[in-house]
């Protein structure tokens, strides 16, 4: 690696303009260090002047880094460079706590206030490197929101307000003197590092403001130490007059006479921002959304990261995603740890049996090496939706359920609607409350994902195992399935299409118990086994050996197996089903009245 020199970084500078919109992070924090403003950064590349990949990170030597969020930005134009300087070469200090272009959730709030808002992405290609680099590092991480990034592509596109000649004598820029007011009113802000932060950007970066008759700001907008335009705000008894649309105009104007490029990052849900910016001219980058990752986040919890010292062990990193890529983690979601799925299965006991789809499904992954899932959550740890989405790694994966559990439907509406932790182009086969049918059916419509229900079904639950009548099995030949009945099990499954079930059934035999009867030539003839989220199934005699009792020994067998293990023991029964109904209600299986679960399959497999 080698750190630039001033000339240096003109040069970068000007080869980073060329690679807009991707190097735009980067080339902001250039700009400004190159106009000779205040910076805490160094600059490194892996070669020079050929550079393939540059990265902004904190400069070691600069005192005044300890007073400042440390933030990381790079630019990559080959991963295995990149890959080789981040695990490597130590271009970032994996053993701290940091962001890769993310925020807290507001419950920690002494973290979230220092961090800000500083909203770039990552090339979305990068994404399983970066996973793999925190692995081999052991280091946990988990992801935020997406944001648009909005810019203006020459000022002749500015549609501006008239501005009647009282307002604009009150419009002026921000002094330090109003930085205290600034950070009290700043949704990140509200603490000592948040003022320093907030007094730099005013005393070192343009901003502008509206004034009332007391020379006090009632509105304002700051610009960051990328180039962004960011921390717009009005004071609540003055909103409604405009004021946001002149201060954006004002300051494009101004920026755009000083050089600098007109841009900014907006949430997918601030909807308000979106369209305000879109209005005044500014226009999104379509190619792209930033996204947030978060980093050895067992120290984001300011108690075990020593107080006050946090602000000496974490940094941020910025990047791109490019839009049009299926990402694996969509807005508002992250996907949980290993300590996390352990904790959310104890969050989900509270709201049993409701959760007995994802619950399950939580048991067996925290204890059976299994085909992996991957487990989703609006946020942590006080989630209102998780989902169990199976990893794809063979056609045959698209076969497995997705399992989804929600307590507030606004938020579950908003996840599977705007986020693409479901992909509606593909087959998908959705287990989920069947009170949601509606909500599922009307999201599938504005997809243009043709479904239908595949499934409703009664839950049953057997409470106490020691209720199980005793069932004569004498003379009867129990084992367990194997690989080799993977294909008997595919061909009599009524959901089975073709093959595509294979690698579903094989999971659940290898992996998960199972209980078959079998002949004297030792094959079976009856069978049940475990879905992945524990629930009894796939129950099957073949015709020639029914009316013999073999159903009722299996289940009993398995049901005592399940709960000598630990395991909850229940299954689903289809509505129409009415004969295994009877047979599960004969043998103690009790039905949660206010209960049931549906499944939905979209697009053809």
């Amino acid at each position: 690696m080698k750190v630039l020199n001033k000339d240096e970084l003109k040069v970068a500078e000007a080869v980073l303009l060329k690679h807009f919109p991707r190097s735009l992070k980067v080339y902001g924090f250039l700009h400004g260090i190159n106009r000779n403003k205040p910076t805490i950064l160094e600059v490194v590349v892996d070669a020079w002047p050929d550079f393939k990949v540059i990265i902004c990170r904190p400069d070691p030597k600069n005192r005044r880094a300890l007073q400042f969020m440390k933030k990381v930005a790079y630019y990559s134009m080959d991963e295995q460079i990149l890959r080789k300087m981040l695990a490597e070469e130590n271009a970032i200090d994996w053993s701290t706590y940091f962001l890769i272009g993310g925020k807290l959730r507001q419950k920690n709030k002494q973290i979230l206030s220092t961090l800000a808002f500083f909203p770039p992405g990552f090339d979305f290609s990068h994404a399983p490197m970066l996973k793999e680099v925190s692995a081999e590092r052991e280091v946990n991480h988990r992801f935020y929101t997406l944001v648009h990034l909005m810019y203006l592509p020459g000022i002749g596109s500015l549609l501006a307000p008239e501005v009647d000649r009282e307002l604009e004598t009150r419009v002026s820029s921000l002094t330090p003197s109003h930085a205290e007011l600034v950070n009290q009113n700043w949704k990140f802000g509200g603490n000592e590092q948040g003022f320093r932060n907030i007094s730099n950007l005013i005393s070192y970066f343009p901003s502008c403001c509206i004034t009332d008759g007391q020379g006090q700001p009632m509105s304002w907008i700051l610009m960051y130490d990328y180039c962004a335009l960011g921390i717009l705000y009005t004071l609540p008894e003055h909103r409604g007059k405009g004021y946001a649309k002149v201060l954006i105009c004002s300051l494009a104007k101004r920026l755009h006479a000083e050089g600098y490029p007109v841009y900014c990052f907006i949430e997918e849900e601030n909807t308000v921002s979106y369209k305000l910016f879109t209005k005044l001219g500014f226009t999104e980058e379509p190619s792209y959304r930033a996204a947030w990752m978060e980093f050895n986040f067992s120290c984001s919890r300011v108690s075990e990261c020593g107080g006050s010292s946090l602000r000496k062990n974490y940094f941020w990193a910025f990047f791109f995603i490019p839009n049009g890529i299926q990402t694996f983690f969509p807005p508002v979601t992250m996907e949980l740890s290993e300590e996390q799925l352990k904790e959310s299965e104890t969050e989900l006991r509270k709201y049993l049996p409701r959760s007995l789809l994802v619950y399950g499904v939580l048991m067996l992954r925290n204890r059976v090496r299994s085909d992996p899932v991957a487990v989703l959550v609006d946020r942590w740890p006080d989630f209102n939706v998780l989902i169990c989405r199976p990893t794809l790694k063979e056609k045959g994966d698209l076969f497995k359920d997705i399992f989804i559990f929600a307590n507030d439907e606004t938020i579950l509406e908003e996840t599977i609607r705007k986020s693409s932790v479901i992909d509606w182009t593909r087959y998908l086969c959705l287990g989920f409350d069947h009170r949601h049918i509606g909500l599922f059916k009307a999201v599938a419509s504005e997809k243009e994902a043709p479904g239908q229900e595949l499934a409703v079904a009664h839950l049953k639950i057997l409470e106490d195992v020691s209720k199980l009548p005793d069932i004569e099995s004498s003379g009867i030949s129990l084992s367990s399935l194997d690989e080799s009945h993977i294909s008997l099990v595919n061909q009599t499954w009524k959901f089975s299409v073709g093959d595509e079930a294979h690698v579903m059934i094989r999971d659940m035999i290898v992996n998960f118990p199972s209980c078959c009867v079998l002949d004297d030539e030792g094959q079976p003839v009856s069978w049940i086994l475990v879905y992945n989220n524990c629930a009894m199934g796939m129950l099957y005699t073949l015709p020639e050996h029914r009316g013999k009792g073999y159903a009722k020994v299996l289940i009993c067998s398995l049901a005592k197996r399940l709960h000598a293990e630990g395991y909850p023991v229940f299954c689903f029964i289809e509505e129409e089903n009415t004969v295994s109904y009877r047979l599960f209600t004969k043998l103690g299986f009790t039905e949660e009245p206010s209960y049931r679960a549906a499944w939905m399959g979209f697009n053809e497999l």
